[in-house]
C-alpha cells in the first residue's frame, strides 16, 4: 500500500495491460499522472477507449507507441472509419474523440525531445516551447474528419422540437393528444429534462447533475430565473457558470419533484434500502445557497462547486420519510440517471415517433433529437432572436452606426457565444450555427415582420427549408383532418 500510495496509484486507477501481460510505466504514470486525473469522469472513460484502441491497433502491426509515425496514425483513421476489414468503423465524430484523446496522451506522456527525436515520432508530439500546438497541427492536417464540424451536427426548429418531445418523449398521438392508457413512465421526468435543457442551452453534464438544492423557486413576474451550475460540472470553467432558465420550465421540474414521479422513485429507493447501501454516501445537514455551502456528516462545509458528478450522486438529505437523494434527476428503482442514460432515453423517444409515424402511414425522413442537439437548437433559435431584435431596433441607424452599436454591446456572434459560454465566438459560428454560413442572412431579413414571434418562427422555417440538416416540424395533415399543432 506505500509503494502505491507513493506511485499516486489510488482507487480506480486504470491500467492497460499488453497481450503478454505486461504494463507499460509509462503509459501507467501518465494514468496517474495529474493532466489525465483532472480531466472529467466521461472524459477519462473517452480517452482510455479511444487509447486501448490505439494500442491494440499498434500490437497488431507490431509497432510501440513510442515510435509511431505520421504513416501510422493515417493508417489508424483510416482503419477506424473506412477499413472493411474493420466490422466496427465509427462515423467521423467518433474519430474526432480518438484524436483529442492521443493529443492528450503525447501531450502528456513525457517523452523527451531527443529521445522522440532518435524514435522519429518527432512530428508527433513536439511540446519543446509550443504546448502542444504541434500535435493540433499534425492531427488535423491529414487526420482530421473532413466535415465533421457540419455533417454530423444537426438542429431542430422549435416546432419540430414540440413534435419529438410530444410524439417521442410524451407518447402523444399524431392529433397532438394523450395516447389513454400509454401510461409512459416518467413522462414528467423527461418532458421537464428536455424542455429545461432546450430552454437554457445546458450541456448534457451540466443539466444531468443538477441538485435539488440549486434550483431556484420561480420568481413572479420574472420570465428568466438564474440558476447557478457547479464548477466541477460546468465545462472549462474556472468558477460556478450561472444560466437563464424560464419560469414555467423551472415550475416543471419542481412539480415533477414535488408532486410528479419522483416521489415514487425516491419511495422505492428508501423501501428497498438501496440509499442505506451507497459507498460513501454523504449527508447533508444543511445548505447556505449565498456561497453555495453545504454542511456534510462529519460537520464540515464543503462548497458545491468542488462536488464532482460522482460526489453529487452521493448526496443525500434528510427527508419526511428519511434520506433521499440530492440528484434530481432519477431513475425508476430511486437512485440518479447516469448521464449515459438519456442518450438511451433520447433514442427510446426517437424509436417511439417513428413507430407512431410509420403505423400512421406518414412518410417522413424521421425525425429525431440526442441531448446535444438541443443545445445546438438553443444556440439556432436565439441566433435567429437576436438578429431579428437588432434588425428591429436598428433600422433607423445608419451602417455607420449600427457598426459602432455593435462594437460596443456586441454582436450576434458574440452575444450566443456568451449565452454558450464559449470562449472563441468562432467555435459559436462553426460549429453551433453552420446553417448561416449558407444561408444568407439577408434572404431572412426580408421576412421581417412587426410580430417579432412570427418573425422567429419564419426565419426558422426558412433556414431549415434550405438546409437538410435542420430538421422542420412535419406536415401531419391527414386527409379530411387539419394537422397537428405542435
Amino acid at each position: 500500500m506505500e509503494l502505491a500510495r507513493r506511485n499516486k496509484a489510488v482507487d480506480g486507477t486504470p491500467v492497460l495491460v499488453d497481450p503478454n501481460g505486461g504494463v507499460d510505466v509509462m503509459i501507467l504514470r501518465y494514468l496517474r499522472g495529474d493532466a489525465f486525473r483532472k480531466l472529467a469522469a466521461t472524459s477519462q472513460d473517452r480517452y482510455l477507449q479511444s487509447l486501448r484502441l490505439w494500442l491494440n491497433f499498434l500490437t497488431r502491426i507490431d509497432e510501440r507507441w513510442d515510435s509511431a509515425d505520421f504513416e501510422t496514425l493515417a493508417a489508424f483513421k483510416e482503419w477506424r472509419i473506412t477499413d472493411n476489414r474493420n466490422s466496427r468503423r465509427v462515423r467521423e465524430g467518433s474519430w474526432s474523440a480518438d484524436k483529442a484523446a492521443l493529443t492528450h496522451f503525447y501531450r502528456h506522456i513525457g517523452i523527451d525531445p531527443d529521445h522522440r527525436r532518435a524514435l522519429g515520432i518527432e512530428d508527433i508530439a513536439r511540446l519543446e516551447d509550443r504546448r502542444g500546438d504541434a500535435v493540433d497541427d499534425l492531427l488535423r492536417d491529414g487526420l482530421s474528419p473532413g466535415g465533421q464540424n457540419v455533417s454530423n451536427v444537426r438542429w431542430l426548429t422549435p416546432a419540430a422540437y414540440a413534435q419529438w418531445r410530444n410524439m417521442g418523449l410524451r407518447g402523444f398521438s399524431l392529433d397532438n393528444l394523450p395516447r389513454g392508457g400509454l401510461g409512459l413512465q416518467f413522462e414528467d421526468r423527461n418532458h421537464a429534462f428536455a424542455d429545461g435543457m432546450y430552454g437554457s442551452g445546458c450541456r448534457r453534464r451540466e443539466w444531468a447533475s443538477l441538485l435539488t438544492l440549486e434550483l431556484p423557486h420561480p420568481e413572479a413576474g420574472r420570465r428568466y430565473n438564474r440558476l447557478t451550475l457547479g464548477q466541477k460540472v460546468a465545462k472549462g470553467e474556472r468558477t460556478y457558470r450561472k444560466v437563464l432558465i424560464e419560469r414555467q420550465d423551472l415550475r416543471r421540474i419542481h412539480t415533477y419533484i414535488e408532486d410528479g414521479s419522483r416521489r415514487e422513485s425516491v419511495a422505492r429507493g428508501q423501501r428497498s434500502g438501496a440509499y442505506d447501501r451507497v459507498a460513501g454516501r454523504i449527508d447533508v445537514l444543511d445548505f447556505r445557497p449565498a456561497s453555495r455551502q453545504v454542511k456534510t456528516g462529519d460537520r464540515t462545509w464543503v462548497s458545491l462547486d468542488l462536488c464532482t458528478i460522482e460526489d453529487r450522486q452521493r448526496m443525500f438529505i434528510q427527508g419526511p420519510d428519511g434520506w433521499e437523494p440530492l440528484w434530481v434527476w432519477l431513475g425508476a428503482d430511486g437512485e440518479p440517471l447516469t448521464l449515459k442514460r438519456w442518450n438511451s432515453i433520447f433514442n427510446e423517444a426517437s424509436a417511439r415517433m417513428a413507430r407512431t409515424l410509420a403505423k400512421a402511414g406518414v412518410a417522413a425522413d424521421g425525425l429525431w433529437c440526442t441531448p446535444h442537439m438541443l443545445r445546438h437548437s438553443f444556440a439556432f433559435k436565439w441566433f435567429c432572436f437576436f438578429e431579428s431584435t437588432y434588425h428591429l431596433r436598428l433600422q433607423h441607424l445608419t451602417d455607420d452606426e449600427r457598426r459602432d452599436y455593435r462594437a460596443q454591446f456586441g454582436d450576434t456572434w458574440f452575444l450566443i457565444a456568451t449565452l454558450l459560454r464559449h470562449s472563441d465566438p468562432n467555435t459559436t459560428r462553426r460549429y453551433y450555427l453552420a446553417p448561416f454560413q449558407e444561408v444568407h442572412i439577408d434572404a431572412m431579413l426580408a421576412l421581417i415582420d412587426p410580430d417579432e414571434r412570427e418573425v422567429l418562427t419564419e426565419r426558422l422555417s426558412a433556414v431549415a427549408e434550405h438546409d437538410p440538416r435542420v430538421h422542420a416540424a412535419l406536415d401531419l395533415v391527414r386527409p379530411g383532418r387539419e394537422g397537428m399543432n405542435a
